[in-house]
């Protein structure tokens, strides 16, 4: 394959991934380019020049400088997969799941992030640790010995006094 077709075929698959694809300058860590799913996903349209400011808040350790730091370790060659809160266009924001990797695109070093939407995962995690709470708060109350068993007769919740009559059985 010459290097023409070597670049329109990478550029079609760039284009054709079902995941959002973000390649990183290696020692800035800027957005060099991105397919159209990442933009899809972050609502910008293709004319907007997304940059890593853009992608970054001040907020809760998703800052920019935080994300230079993962993508220079990445460029360095250490493993960096983590879970990121993505600002959107419209002023939300999206969870992500993004491993970044070193790779050589069209002979250059770059760090590539495969960006995956995992806001529907966060959002069921926030839900469930929710519910814990309540019950932890409402069965903290019971000052009678209490446990529950799921569907597999799996202790799945137990108070002090529970515990204390569980391990004296055993």
């Amino acid at each position: 394959v010459d290097r023409y077709h070597e670049s329109k075929l990478s550029a079609e698959l760039f284009d054709e991934s079902t995941t959002g694809v973000v390649v990183h300058d290696p020692e800035t860590g800027e957005i060099r380019a991105c397919n159209k799913q990442f933009r899809e996903m972050l609502g910008y349209d293709e004319a907007y020049d997304i940059t890593l400011s853009d992608i970054s808040s001040h907020e809760d350790g998703f800052t920019r400088e935080r994300a230079v730091s993962l993508v220079q370790a990445a460029a360095r060659g250490e493993t960096q997969t983590f879970e990121w809160r993505d600002p959107t266009a419209d002023g939300e924001d999206v969870w992500v799941a993004v491993p970044l990797q070193r790779k050589r695109v069209v002979g250059e070093p770059y760090v590539v992030a495969s960006v995956r939407d995992v806001t529907d995962r966060k959002d069921q995690e926030t839900e469930l640790q929710a519910t814990r709470n309540r019950l932890d708060r409402m069965f903290g109350r019971i000052s009678d010995a209490f446990f529950a068993l799921d569907e597999d007769w799996t202790v799945s919740y137990v108070n002090e006094a529970g515990a204390a009559v569980l391990n004296g059985a055993m």
